[in-house]
């Protein structure tokens, strides 16, 4: 699993162990952190057509920082599967939205999937999975379609799209990392609650521990608290995912102070220093 610094957003890249590759967002900003492409140009297998083989794009939510690039992406490789939340598209919430969208309606149908948050493993559950043997992939969010009101404001949809946010739990022999997007509180509450009242292995809470956790929201709060930073914190999820270790995916100088400080010292108690 390779983070990307890509400046203030999120661009996970994993090789699968057959030697395909799936990338998780995608923040492509040269003059912030490395030239993405450049990474992708280099390390893809080739696709027969004289271009790179991504074989999968998944997408956690359509906020500019987790889209900005992702036209460009599509025309330049071969992208075999689209991972993508079930939005309507009424309301735009992004600059990058027409993009996102753009490539939604000209890829093969066939070759979109719609996570779902679900006690089952995708590749138990969907025919069509797509993945080499010995990898799992948990979604654990979002819980079905997502519709964005017109009526919203723009902060009310935006907290709307983070509750609802793609969450994914990646396993392969003895390691995991979940992959969180900028899903907020209200996100892991539902999430940790689906899975309470229930102590079998398989589909209750012990599916939610990691080894590796790629930080909610570049570190920010929202994570644990609703709220400013003097706002009652719930280390519900973090003490439930118990990962050895915690990545944070942000950029130096933002305009949002992120990482905010109350959350990283939460990481820093739960993994040490």
């Amino acid at each position: 699993v390779i983070f990307a610094d890509v400046g203030q957003g999120d661009c996970t890249l994993i090789r699968l162990p057959d030697g395909e590759y799936m990338l998780v967002d995608i923040n492509h900003c040269p003059d912030h952190g490395i030239d993405v492409f450049k990474l992708l140009d280099d390390v893809l297998p080739d696709n027969g057509d004289g271009r790179k083989r991504l074989k999968y794009l998944a997408i956690t939510h359509i906020h500019d920082d987790h889209i900005t690039g992702m036209g460009d992406l599509y025309d330049r490789y071969a992208v075999e599967w689209l991972w993508v939340p079930q939005y309507e598209d009424r309301k735009q919430v992004a600059k990058q939205f027409g993009e996102y969208q753009r490539v939604i309606d000209e890829h093969p149908e066939e070759k979109i999937n719609q996570p779902q948050g679900s006690r089952t493993p995708l590749n138990e559950k969907d025919p069509d999975f797509d993945i080499c043997e010995g990898v799992t992939v948990r979604c654990f969010s979002p819980p079905g379609y997502i519709e964005i009101e017109d009526t919203l404001s723009e902060d009310e949809a935006k907290q709307l799209v983070h509750e609802n946010c793609l969450v994914l739990k990646i396993s392969y022999e003895d390691a995991s990392v979940i992959l969180t997007g900028d899903s907020n509180l209200a996100c892991w509450e539902r999430i940790v609650d689906y899975y309470k009242g229930r102590t079998e292995e398989e589909t209750g809470t012990e599916v939610l521990k990691a080894d590796i956790l790629h930080a909610s929201h570049h570190g920010s709060r929202t994570f644990f608290k609703d709220g400013d930073e003097n706002s009652q914190a719930s280390l519900e999820a973090l003490e439930t995912i118990a990962p050895d270790a915690v990545v944070v995916s942000v950029g130096e100088n933002n305009q949002h102070n992120h990482p905010h400080e109350d959350m990283m010292d939460a990481y820093r108690d739960q993994v040490g220093d």
